[in-house]
């Protein structure tokens, strides 16, 4: 599961729907979202890249 939360991307999926996904996943891999910082770093970079621009 680890790694599948490595991959997981936004992809077709509305932001709720990826959300959704994130938080399920995330707990699989604590490690590697144990701070508000990384958590938002990895939730960020799964977004697509329209969504990322500011």
């Amino acid at each position: 599961m680890q790694e599948t939360f490595l991959r997981l991307v936004q992809g077709s999926k509305t932001v709720m729907q990826y959300e959704a996904e994130f938080i399920a996943l995330a707990r699989y891999a604590p490690q590697l979202v144990s701070t508000s910082a990384e958590r938002c770093y990895r939730f960020l970079r799964g977004l697509r890249d329209t969504l990322r621009q500011p």
